[in-house]
């Protein structure tokens, strides 16, 4: 039997899915470790293992490819933990990336904090401005050398960089994105004088203009290089040494995942939630969806991102903390908001509110027992009956509800809230919270959410999908069949891919020669990047991308055009109006103003190809009746019912066609469906469950 394996460390659990050729999903779980994140790796692993009879030695020897998305360089710098950056840049730039921009201080703020100043301050710098060396170098806006790099300069600066105990080296030039071969000579001069030095340069890491951006994004990479690249050697020498034959695969914030030391670091911030979202994609291929409301709640954040179309969307300005960056990335906005979300009170204004803050997988939820004190989501989900104590994560942990119940009425007393009336509160607000980031990424953008169906998915995803999708009005909720560790299964069925991009600043009209000029070395490339992975001419995938802006506006918009080896010049003439068709389906009819000029900003082209097919197993249908399924009912509260006896069935039992009324609770191993009074449950064929309301 051959295995593919994703593997998705969160910032409360570790998950696992095995896929075979069989068509098969196998799934593990286990907490996080953050002593070392290979440990929780290998704990579930071990679990998944088990399942097949296998040791874990056995599965990696029979493993055919594995995939890993971590969070180990979103939580350095969400820590500050990462490493001591030292700066070379063009002389009479050194202050760039403290001035930042005129937006940074309300940059990654939710509207509720950017009305209070206290809020709104600039991110902090990562690099001091000791450890910043200027060079004399300059390329000018057409990619001349306007003065040439002075070697003297850069090693007098790495030297004055090392001895102030910088750790890594980002060299930032200006228009290097342009020309970038003084940055190539100044990374020559570091690795040569400082070998052991992590050494990043701008137009390796992101060739666009905003030099802010451009250099932030570089520095991040700077920051988190040397601990990501530390781990992902000794991860893959741990798994190595476990039998793993094959190269680590790592995940990337794009949506496709290459070999880990391939790929830069900054491109696994906020890869865990990317790879979610091509899990959804593809299960959307499969039942026929185009347009999907993908949701992630795990433990720690509330990821969401939409698919219009069959096609996800990307961000060209993602922000990574405080801090605008210019990496592609899939469009995903995050909130704190997840099982192990906090819940606390404003006494003086006798609120109730829940987060963003986490508890995280140490102490976490007051239930877990781990020194937790703080009530969180999870506890409140106990206390209501939602999640059964003895059946967490399969049995596996058993979860304290007297804790719970103690913590929720501590917390509950400081507002004089009874224990149900806090508990269900802040479920009702998380709720809320959640409703509330999906309506800004769809509504609020033009979209009709009724045309959408909803995904829930994670560990807590599956509790909260019914009150949201009934918020919303979306056309259907889906919860899939490993939505408890759904990023995971995006790891094991996502692509290897490569994206690149260049910039080149024109107004319309352009000729045929300048796409080909630009999209034509993009589009080689990523086919040159594909063959080396291994991956035949027909499995292929190829899009190319545009980014346009109408005159006189700032941010640009970024859309898919016709993909070709050769464009020509009916194809040139047609820009401006896939740019216009592009615009308005963003932002609606009429918001499109032609009469300002048409600006071509910078192109992309996107490269992916299946490293291993794997196709689910459609069982028959078995008809509408799970009884079969049924465990013993339990209590829960549904408002404004109150506690009623729920049924509870045991989603390992359940079979395609097996429909469910609401009140009704659904135990998977590792996460529990919530399906309220007025809704039904059906499982598919693929036993992924559809959530309907058939009661307003």
């Amino acid at each position: 039997m051959a295995y593919k394996v994703g593997v998705d460390t969160g910032g409360t659990f570790t998950d696992v899915v095995v896929l075979d050729d069989g068509g098969r999903i196998t799934t593990g779980k286990s907490l996080t470790t953050y002593g070392d994140f290979s440990e929780g790796v290998a704990d579930a692993l071990t679990v998944a293992a088990g399942k097949l009879g296998l040791t874990l030695e056995a599965l990696l020897d029979d493993c055919i490819a594995f995939a890993y998305g971590t969070t180990i360089g979103t939580n350095a710098i969400a820590t500050r933990n990462g490493a001591r950056v030292g700066m070379l840049t063009t002389r009479g730039c050194r202050d760039v990336i403290h001035i930042a921009r005129g937006l940074s201080r309300w940059t990654g703020l939710p509207e509720s904090e950017s009305k209070h100043m206290a809020a709104t301050v600039e991110p902090e710098p990562l690099v001091p401005k000791e450890l910043i060396a200027e060079v004399s170098e300059r390329v000018d806006a057409s990619g001349a050398v306007v003065c040439a790099l002075d070697s003297g300069d850069v090693a007098a600066g790495v030297r004055a960089l090392a001895e102030r105990g910088a750790e890594s080296v980002a060299v930032c030039f200006l228009w290097s994105f342009r020309d970038g071969s003084h940055e190539d000579e100044a990374r020559r001069i570091v690795s040569e004088l400082y070998p052991d030095l992590y050494a990043t340069t701008s137009h390796d890491v992101i060739p666009l203009e905003g030099e802010y951006e451009r250099f932030i994004t570089t520095v991040l990479d700077a920051y988190v290089g040397p601990l990501t690249r530390a781990y992902m050697t000794a991860l893959s020498s741990m798994l190595t040494a476990r039998g793993l034959k094959g190269r680590l695969l790592l995940m990337k914030a794009d949506g496709a995942i290459a070999y880990s030391d391939e790929v830069q670091p900054v491109a696994t911030v906020h890869s865990g939630p990317a790879a979610g979202v091509v899990a959804a994609k593809e299960l959307g291929r499969v039942l026929g969806y185009d347009n999907l409301i993908s949701t992630d709640v795990g433990g720690t954040t509330f990821d969401v991102s939409v698919i219009t179309g069959g096609r996800e969307t990307f961000s060209r300005e993602p922000r990574i903390e405080k801090y605008a960056t210019l990496y592609p990335t899939l469009d995903i906005v995050s909130i704190g908001a997840g099982g192990g979300t906090i819940i606390w009170s404003d006494p003086e204004l006798g609120t109730l509110h829940v987060g963003p803050q986490s508890a995280r997988s140490n102490p976490g939820p007051a239930c877990y027992g781990f020194g937790g004190t703080e009530p969180t989501i999870t506890d409140a989900a106990v206390v209501l009956g939602y999640l059964n104590p003895d059946y967490f994560v399969g049995g596996r942990m058993t979860l304290d509800k007297a804790k719970s119940v103690e913590a929720l009425e501590r917390l509950g007393a400081t507002l004089g809230m009874d224990l149900i009336d806090t508990a269900y509160g802040a479920y009702e607000i998380i709720n809320a919270h959640m409703s509330d980031l999906i309506i800004g990424m769809t509504v609020n953008r033009g979209l009709n959410v009724h045309d959408y169906v909803l995904l829930g998915f994670g560990g807590a995803g599956p509790v909260h999908l019914a009150h949201m999708g009934a918020t919303l009005g979306a056309k259907k909720c889906l919860i899939p069949a490993s939505a408890s560790v759904y990023s995971a299964h995006g790891l094991a069925t996502s692509p290897i891919g490569h994206t690149h991009l260049v910039y080149d600043y024109r107004e319309l009209p352009v000729t045929a020669e300048v796409l080909n000029r630009n999209l034509g070395p993009l589009y080689r490339r990523v086919h040159e990047e594909l063959a080396a992975d291994g991956i035949p001419e027909q499995d292929r995938v190829v899009v190319c991308y545009v980014d346009m802006k109408y005159g006189l506006q700032i941010n640009t918009v970024r859309f898919v055009i016709p993909t070709k080896a050769d464009y020509t010049d009916e194809d040139a003439a047609a820009l401006g109006a896939w740019f216009d068709a592009a615009y308005t389906g963003m932002y609606g009819a009429g918001s499109g103003y032609s009469e300002a000029g048409r600006v071509v900003v910078s192109y992309m082209v996107k490269g992916e190809g299946v490293v291993y097919e794997f196709s689910p197993t459609l069982l028959a249908d078995a008809g509408p009746d799970p009884s079969a399924a049924l465990k013993a009912p339990r209590p829960a509260y549904f408002k404004p019912h109150g506690f009623v006896d729920t049924a509870v069935f045991d989603f390992a039992l359940l079979r395609p066609g097996n429909t469910m009324d609401g009140p009704a609770l659904i135990e998977a191993e590792e996460t529990t469906m919530v399906v309220p009074p007025g809704f039904r449950a059906t499982a598919d064929g693929y036993l992924n469950v559809e959530i309907e309301q058939v009661q307003p």
